[in-house]
């Protein structure tokens, strides 16, 4: 690894050290692992909801205790907050808890599934990184962002597809060219009456795969 610059006694003695000075505490959790414990938690709020009388997110909440569920919204969480890293490197210094929180929050705005006031106020009582409004205010600030692009880039794809697609009907909609052909007179009769056939060319380039395979 240092090509024999140092020993493996030196390198094992720095390791040691990083250790003792991390306290021996290398587990590292991520915004990931956050995730089934914050639906437990506002699946928990709803339910004392909907036993005192409020109905609005009975539907909500049966969805969040289903575990087909929780698995669609992960693998959204799990791209926006990847996009958040990337746009904002500085957040890798933030607890992924907050991450996980606003990931959340945002996602659940977006999608109408709970109000971003509900989600904080089931949250906060059990996550006390919440309390830290910078951090909040940053992570919630670099998730909209990202998903404002996301959203963006969504409907360029799809204005590209339906262009595509006009176009590609317009083409199959022109008139084709045709030939006129006098077809063989196989006896030579001079009394016979050819007729005339229009044959269509098939071999028209527009009206042949456009390539677009994405389906849009």
């Amino acid at each position: 690894m240092t090509q024999g610059a140092v020993s493996e006694d030196m390198i094992k003695d720095v390791e040691i050290i990083i250790l003792m000075k991390l306290k021996w505490d290398i587990s590292c959790p991520t915004y990931i692992e956050f995730l089934p414990f914050i639906y437990d938690i506002l699946d928990s709020s709803l339910q004392e909801e909907i036993s005192k009388g409020n109905q609005e997110n009975k539907k909500m909440s049966d969805h969040l205790r289903s575990e087909e569920f929780r698995q669609y919204v992960n693998k959204y969480i799990d791209k926006l907050a990847a996009l958040c890293y990337w746009q904002e490197p500085d957040l890798i210094t933030k607890p992924p808890s907050v991450i996980a929180v606003q990931c959340v929050s945002v996602f659940f705005m977006q999608q109408d599934y709970l109000k971003t006031r509900t989600i904080t106020s089931a949250l906060t009582p059990y996550i006390p990184t919440m309390t830290n409004r910078t951090d909040m205010q940053v992570c919630w600030d670099t998730a909209m962002l990202v998903w404002a692009g996301y959203a963006t880039d969504n409907r360029r794809r799809g204005q590209s597809g339906r262009t595509a697609n006009q176009q590609q009907q317009a083409n199959n909609s022109q008139q084709q060219p045709t030939s006129n052909v006098t077809p063989r007179n196989n006896n030579n009769s001079r009394s016979h009456n050819p007729t005339i056939t229009k044959h269509q060319v098939t071999e028209n380039p527009a009206a042949m795969d456009s390539g677009n395979y994405s389906g849009e």
